[in-house]
């Protein structure tokens, strides 16, 4: 027999033994595999997710008259200074310290922790109208991220420039769940108040549409859990894939010889 043809069939032969332990069924692929065509109730947007200790605010102070807004926009970090510019448009934020306060400028220190940005606009705009007439506040959060792990096209942690996204768009900002991946059991970690939370999450499931955890928060994790393919052609690959390798070359090399 003509040796190229037997390193042939050994080559098939290794092929078609890691398609087999490699397949995966459809339906773990696909998404939304438990919808069909009806209607459904969404899931309600977020409530304002309150100021937290450790948070970084982006303060932005204007109005009509430009007089005395210069001091007003230059935020203070302290000890960190000028060293977190992620969020908005490269702004340095205000640090909340860890007595849930920040240093804003005339005012002194304001009491942030627990606040939404709504209410802390209107309590900066009350303290500086002595200063500034008409002021308009803008507050926003710069450290709003998410970290998605696990069977993704693209771990890592994520920033939110918008400060709303779902789970759905976390997971495509992080390249798509892969063929490896299960969609009836996606774990989310969530931290509110000090108390930390997880939850597992059928995307499969209709009722995940109208879930409170479809819209995503501040610090959220996310980690894919590998489907038992994955599982199965690790532990296999790990145990079996040497001594599959070694035999195959060993053959090669006999058959070699013989031919020879």
């Amino acid at each position: 027999m003509n040796f190229s043809v037997i390193r042939g069939i050994c080559f098939s032969f290794l092929i078609s033994t890691l398609f087999a332990i490699s397949c995966v069924p459809a339906g773990q692929v696909q998404y939304y595999n438990g919808l069909r065509d009806s209607a459904l109730a969404i899931a309600n947007l977020p409530a304002e997710v309150p100021i937290r200790k450790s948070d970084i605010l982006y303060i932005s102070v204007s109005a009509t008259d430009q007089t005395n807004l210069v001091e007003f926009n230059f935020p203070n970090l302290p000890s960190i200074q000028g060293s977190i510019t992620n969020g908005v448009n490269g702004a340095v934020g205000y640090l909340v310290d860890d007595h849930g306060m920040i240093d804003f400028p005339k005012m002194g220190r304001i009491k942030v922790d627990g606040l939404t940005k709504k209410q802390l606009s209107e309590e900066i705009k009350a303290r500086i109208v002595d200063y500034v007439k008409n002021p308009v506040v803008t507050v926003r959060l710069m450290n709003f991220r998410v970290t998605v792990l696990g069977e993704v096209g693209r771990p890592g942690t994520y920033s939110v420039p918008s400060e709303r996204i779902t789970l759905i768009e976390a997971l495509g900002n992080a390249g798509d769940i892969t063929v490896f991946g299960r969609k009836d059991n996606v774990l989310l970690i969530r931290e509110t108040d000090s108390v930390r939370t997880s939850v597992r999450l059928d995307l499969n499931d209709r009722k995940f549409l109208a879930s409170p955890y479809y819209y995503l928060s501040p610090n959220d994790y996310i980690y894919v859990e590998p489907n038992k393919v994955r599982v199965n052609n690790s532990s296999a690959w790990q145990q079996s894939g040497p001594l599959i390798i070694s035999s195959l070359s060993l053959l090669v090399v006999m058959l070699n010889v013989l031919i020879k």
